[in-house]
């Protein structure tokens, strides 16, 4: 993650950048319990990495990636983006039934794909993004908070 453009200080955009440093800490635990053959750990993990990332997606996808679709230069990005969160939350269900050997797969793509966002939409949204779309963002983000949390 970078620190110097100024992303991190937008709240939404350096939440997402906090719960990436979570998802790639997760990874390496993942990783280190599979090699140990620690089977209950693994599904906590697995769990773990399922709870955040089922939230993180949702949000980035109904939050910043719809306001960046509007754009079409950024459409078909996105629309990757969308198929790489569905193709990670079915790898990590994999490893969890038992599949561990996805692992290094799956590794492999959460790390292309944080760097896609950390690297790439992040700071593009941060400079095409004005106050209207960021009002958008938020009040998208607290309807999907309400939701979940009723």
């Amino acid at each position: 993650m970078c620190q110097y453009c100024g992303c991190y200080a937008n709240t939404h955009i350096g939440r997402f950048m906090d719960e990436h440093v979570i998802l790639v800490n997760l990874l390496g635990d993942l990783g280190r319990a599979i090699e140990a053959d620690q089977v209950e750990k693994i599904g906590r993990l697995c769990g773990d990495m399922t709870d955040l990332f089922s939230v993180h997606a949702e949000d980035e996808e109904t939050g910043i990636f719809t306001e960046m679709k509007v754009e079409e230069a950024y459409r078909d990005k996105i629309d990757a983006l969308c198929g790489e969160h569905q193709s990670l939350h079915d790898d990590v269900a994999a490893i969890r039934s038992g599949e561990w050997g996805r692992y290094p797969a799956f590794a492999h793509m959460l790390r292309e794909h944080i760097n896609a966002e950390d690297n790439g939409l992040f700071p593009a949204a941060n400079i095409e993004l004005d106050g209207d779309a960021w009002d958008r963002v938020d009040a998208r983000m607290l309807a999907n908070a309400a939701q979940r949390n009723s």
